[in-house]
């Protein structure tokens, strides 16, 4: 499974897929090269000290408040409005309204179900690809006091229990661990493992520049290099990458 919001480590700062407008939006600050952009693993419990609900105060939340062993679920960091992706293949099988929104997404194997959502960006009975948008995140509903996504999965052929069939998955999820590129802006890199294709580094993303005629004519490695002669090449200005070395989040950088 695929990590269903795209994060990236750039200028000392986390950043996210955000909005309708498909931009970066920057969650917080950090001098990390590593980040695990979790806010509440799976299976923990905590004294719940919220003033919201003072009879709550001093309780125990998942086994007092909630019934049940702990959080079954992962907390990921997501500001209001932040793009939720589908992290597997499957079918919207419920929207859900009540107490804060969701989503519950049916695999093959297992079913994700994800929660504090603003905006429905699917259908009910919908087949959504990995990498589909299917939501915006928010603070809704009873329980929460910041904005995130709550992500729980659960075996298809699960037993129920004390998190009623949801189990811990980090396992499972592929580049959990966000990692920050080791090029700077302007660098070119020609990825010879993926059959030379050539990017720029350009606001912490990589940026692909096609070798194939435009629509408009033009050939936009071709008009990269025109531009870029102007301005004189540095010598070996070009990096040739002959494996990806372990870092494949490249991948989910590129525009």
């Amino acid at each position: 499974m695929k990590l269903p919001i795209k994060y990236k480590l750039y200028n000392n700062r986390l950043w996210v897929r955000w909005g309708a407008e498909d931009i970066w939006k920057q969650v917080r600050t950090t001098t990390a090269n590593k980040v695990t952009p979790i806010t509440q693993v799976f299976g923990n419990d905590f004294i719940w000290n919220k003033n919201t609900n003072p009879e709550w105060k001093g309780r125990w939340f998942y086994k007092d408040i909630l019934g049940t062993d702990g959080h079954n679920g992962i907390d990921f960091e997501a500001p209001t409005g932040t793009r939720l992706y589908a992290p597997h293949d499957g079918k919207i099988t419920e929207l859900l309204t009540h107490d804060g929104k969701g989503i519950r997404l049916k695999g093959n194997e297992y079913t994700s179900i994800f929660y504090h959502l603003q905006d429905f960006i699917c259908e009910l009975n919908q087949d959504v690809k990995e990498g589909d948008i299917i939501a915006l995140t928010d603070n809704t509903g009873r329980y929460t006091t910041a904005p995130h996504l709550h992500w729980g999965v659960r075996p298809n052929n699960f037993i129920l229990d004390g998190h009623n069939g949801y189990i811990d998955f980090r396992g499972f999820i592929e580049n959990l661990d966000v990692s920050i590129m080791p090029y700077k802006d302007g660098d070119c890199l020609l990825l010879k493992y993926l059959n030379g294709e050539f990017y720029v580094v350009e606001n912490g993303n990589l940026v692909y520049m096609a070798s194939d005629k435009q629509i408009d004519r033009h050939i936009p490695i071709v008009d990269f290099f025109i531009k870029q002669n102007k301005k004189g090449l540095p010598p070996n200005f070009i990096k040739v990458i002959n494996s990806p070395s372990g870092f494949e989040p490249w991948r989910h950088l590129i525009k």
